[in-house]
């Protein structure tokens, strides 16, 4: 084969990836409102007498983004678990936004958990995006003023690992935003911690979404595993 035959096959192979990658993007784009809108539905619905009541707060990965359908994200897949285990239908309430950082929980979500009847679990990870322009000092602030504010009994997480992913401005700040977070929960006996740091720092980028910064279904397990984990550790089921 040429030398001009061989730089064809790969400019066109080249041109292929970018194509592929472009589309995956705008899927992933439009899930966003497309996955607002089935939580929303999820959580207008009438709940049954004997529901177990599970609300989600958070970002995008409580959305499910990067997932190939909402139900595939780690909510609906802790939801799933817990619906298998106690033979009870679960009633998710996912208060999550995508794009939410710990400040828009604390002014957004939380003020909305009164509209809903008593939840049996309340489930959060927030702080990946408050990573991009990390202060530690504001972070602290805010993730300290938001355990004071959750409910009782709420599974917290700390900050997810960007280890493995492309985007190397988020690595180091979000190991140092998880250490924050995880110290600050330890120091709340009536919260209970999940450690999504842990879970994520050995996944590749074979584990992340067309973006490289969300999860895919396969790192989604590995999230829904860590909350599961804490659940089981603390009888939250009895």
């Amino acid at each position: 084969m040429s030398v001009k035959a061989i730089l064809s096959l790969v400019g066109a192979l080249v041109l292929a990836i970018i194509i592929v990658a472009s589309i995956r993007l705008i899927i992933l784009r439009r899930s966003i409102a497309e996955y607002r809108k089935y939580w929303e539905q999820q959580a207008g619905e009438s709940i049954a007498e004997n529901a177990f009541i599970y609300i989600a707060l958070g970002d995008s990965a409580a959305q499910g983004i990067g997932a190939s359908s909402p139900e595939r994200g780690y909510v609906g897949l802790v939801a799933k678990n817990i619906e298998e285990k106690i033979k009870r239908p679960v009633h998710v309430i996912n208060l999550s936004v995508s794009g939410a950082k710990v400040a828009d929980v604390l002014s957004g979500q939380l003020p909305k958990l009164s509209k809903y009847p008593p939840p049996e679990i309340v489930t959060i990870e927030i702080g990946a995006n408050d990573v991009g322009s990390f202060n530690a000092d504001k972070f602290r602030l805010e993730f300290s003023q938001l355990l004071n504010e959750l409910p009782a009994n709420t599974l917290v997480s700390n900050v997810p690992s960007f280890r493995g992913s492309i985007k190397n401005n988020l690595k180091g700040h979000s190991r140092d935003a998880s250490e924050i977070a995880t110290e600050l929960i330890k120091q709340k006996p009536e919260l209970f911690f999940a450690d999504i740091h842990a879970a994520t720092d050995a996944l590749g980028l074979g584990d992340y979404a067309a973006d490289y910064f969300h999860p895919n279904d396969r790192a989604y397990k590995k999230w829904a595993e860590a909350f599961i984990s804490a659940i089981e550790q603390n009888n939250l089921l009895l």
